[in-house]
């Protein structure tokens, strides 16, 4: 089978959620022997715009913009989401495919992919990390932007009957706001490694837990949606430290935060890691804070949980309910004695997290990515 994935960005070159769960997924097709391509833009670190890696054929679609310029007032820059829509089309055409999944975000390259997938008969799926309703795309974009917004994701859910989300909450809003009648749906995390998993968690190479931790974590891109205001908070007063790992436009203003409460020292921004470097983090930490209130999935938290490090939430937090059920959840105004009695004796969480990291290994893991997809088209008719 040859099969295509498309997405404005690729992993290990920028280290999201999205990008680490596609590249899991491309690699499963990989050790199936399929042929798989993987088209993107281009950015620092790529050794060109058309080459191979990791057995995936990547395709640039122009340059991507820096990433200090992915935001615009706080919002995702609509320039780059044109760009890529504009200059994709021109890439696929050259290759014939059988499958071709695209994630959902930012939705313009979704237009002319779908006219490429009709042209060539190729299998078209939408792969939704989150959906957003109405009310908040005016609440991100303003009121005739916003409607717009909305309209356009609309718009693009019509665009094949192949979807696959990556929650049963994205899944239950999608079917809400756009209707499931005639649309094959199927729910796929594949949020982890079950081989780098066991790895990490047999020998310990990659950092080992320290029982008297007072080391937190965050991980995210630093966006407000993302609240990591509220870790930052939750430490105060407790003796911990925290290590915020990710960049984007909120950083200024939480190293403010972090200054404003006497926190200088105590929280520490690290921009980017590579993979050992983020689990053996992680693995040495007390717990992980997971504040966001827009979230569809989070693989840092699946990771963390498969990991054996509890991850604390709150009743803001927007997590679906299967993973929510794995976390520890407090409400916000008790985060520091939860803090507290975390960094006393974590070691009270271990028979539970054992528990719990085996629950996310089998439910979450990338072992049955080939079978998902051929399931999900395995009609041949097209529409």
């Amino acid at each position: 089978m040859k099969i295509a994935f498309i997405y404005d960005s690729a992993y290990p070159w920028f280290n999201g959620g999205i990008e680490r769960r596609r590249m899991l997924i491309a690699e499963k097709f990989i050790e199936n022997g399929d042929e798989v391509h993987y088209f993107t833009m281009f950015r620092k670190g790529m050794p060109g715009y058309e080459f191979r890696h990791a057995g995936i054929y990547f395709h640039c679609a122009g340059n991507a913009a820096d990433e200090s310029k992915m935001y615009v007032n706080g919002r995702r820059n609509i320039a780059w989401a044109l760009k890529f829509a504009a200059m994709v089309l021109f890439k696929l055409n050259k290759y014939r495919f059988d499958i071709v999944d695209a994630d959902a975000m930012p939705y313009l390259h979704l237009l002319p992919i779908a006219i490429y997938s009709r042209l060539e008969k190729a299998k078209f799926i939408i792969s939704w990390a989150e959906v957003w309703n109405r009310d908040y795309w005016i609440s991100y974009a303003g009121g005739v932007a916003g409607r717009i917004g909305f309209f356009i994701e609309k718009m693009c859910s019509g665009m094949s009957k192949y979807h696959i989300m990556n929650s049963s909450k994205t899944r239950e809003e999608f079917i809400r706001l756009f209707g499931g009648s005639g649309r094959r749906i199927a729910v796929f995390p594949c949020a982890i490694s079950n081989g780098e998993i066991a790895m990490a968690n047999l020998t310990g190479a990659a950092g080992a837990r320290v029982k008297s931790s007072s080391l937190f974590v965050a991980i995210g891109r630093l966006i407000p949606e993302k609240r990591f205001d509220y870790a930052i908070e939750g430490i105060r007063g407790t003796g911990a430290r925290l290590e915020i790992i990710g960049d984007g436009p909120e950083k200024e203003r939480l190293t403010g935060l972090a200054a404003k409460l006497g926190l200088s020292k105590k929280v520490v921004f690290k921009r980017r890691l590579n993979r050992k470097q983020m689990i053996s983090t992680i693995k040495s930490s007390a717990g992980m804070f997971m504040m966001s209130e827009r979230e569809g999935l989070s693989l840092a938290t699946l990771e963390t949980i498969a990991l054996r490090v509890p991850v604390i939430i709150t009743e803001t937090t927007s997590l679906p309910h299967e993973v929510r059920a794995l976390c520890i959840q407090v409400k916000r105004k008790s985060l520091h004695a939860l803090v507290k009695r975390i960094i006393k004796d974590n070691s009270m969480f271990a028979k539970e997290l054992n528990r719990k990291s085996k629950a996310v290994i089998e439910n979450f893991s990338d072992k049955n990515t080939i079978m998902v997809y051929r399931n999900l088209t395995r009609s041949r008719e097209y529409r």
